[in-house]
């Protein structure tokens, strides 16, 4: 887990909520350490609903829902 310092605790309380309750650690000093390892990086963009519903109806993206079942 990478969070911002001092929302550690906050952060695993958050994804317990959503059914992530498995979280083993956190990253000390955040993104920070994780850039001078020169550990890989990736992005990712964001989407409003308007280009979502977009891609949908051009049917140019694959929908995965990842979320455990109840």
């Amino acid at each position: 887990m990478i969070c911002n310092k001092n929302t550690e605790q906050e952060a695993i309380i958050r994804l317990a909520r959503i059914g992530y309750d498995g979280v083993l650690g956190y990253l000390e000093n955040g993104f920070e350490t994780w850039e001078k390892e020169h550990k890989n990086i990736a992005h990712s963009a964001r989407i409003n609903a308007h280009e979502f519903s977009k891609l949908i109806e051009n049917k140019s993206t694959h929908i995965l829902d990842v979320r455990k079942k109840k």
